[in-house]
C-alpha cells in the first residue's frame, strides 16, 4: 500500500509539510526521468497551491503537468487537472 504523506499533510492543513514532501518528490522524479510521476506531482502541487489560495502558483504547476500529459499521453491525469483548472477559473 502506497503512503501519500503529502496528501495527508494537505488534508490536515499542514500545507508547509505537504509542500516540502511534494517538492522533494518533484526533484526526485525530475532527476530520475519519471515523467508520469513528475506530471502527477506537478498536479498535486497545483492542488496544494489551489487549496492555499495561491492560484498563480497552482496554474504554473498545472501548466507543467499539462505539458507532460500532452507530450507523453498521460490522459488518465487530464480529468483531475481540468477539474482543478475549472475551480481556479471560477
Amino acid at each position: 500500500m502506497r503512503c501519500n504523506w503529502a496528501g495527508w499533510a494537505t488534508f490536515l492543513g499542514r500545507h508547509d509539510d505537504a509542500d516540502t514532501h511534494l517538492e522533494y518528490a518533484r526533484a526526485l522524479h525530475e532527476r530520475i526521468g519519471a515523467q508520469y510521476y513528475l506530471a502527477s506531482t506537478h498536479l498535486e502541487l497545483g492542488v496544494l497551491h489551489g487549496a492555499r489560495g495561491d492560484a498563480e502558483r497552482a496554474r504554473k504547476h498545472l501548466a507543467q503537468s499539462l505539458a507532460l500529459i500532452d507530450e507523453h499521453g498521460f490522459d488518465g491525469l487530464r480529468p483531475r487537472l481540468e477539474a482543478l483548472q475549472a475551480t481556479l477559473d471560477a
